[in-house]
């Protein structure tokens, strides 16, 4: 089952959830605003339809792509 992951900003954080799970991953840019670093999480769910390791590689990709349309990185 493929679900959206939704990212939502909160000031100067990215947060990025899976609807229906406990995944829930926050970013911010780096102090040289060329990347974005995700604050430590160990939540994990086993009932959620992806592993950890799926939700925390799609949850990158979301909120790369969110801080590209918001010009915080390039």
């Amino acid at each position: 089952m493929q679900r959206n992951i939704n990212v939502d900003v909160e000031g100067d954080l990215l947060v990025v959830s899976l609807p229906g799970t406990s995944y829930r991953a926050l970013y911010f840019r780096s102090p040289d605003q060329l990347k974005l670093v995700q604050a430590p999480n160990l939540a994990v769910d086993k009932e959620a339809p992806m592993t950890h390791e799926q939700f925390e590689a799609r949850a990158r990709e979301a909120a790369t792509k969110k801080a590209r349309e918001l010009g915080w990185i390039v």
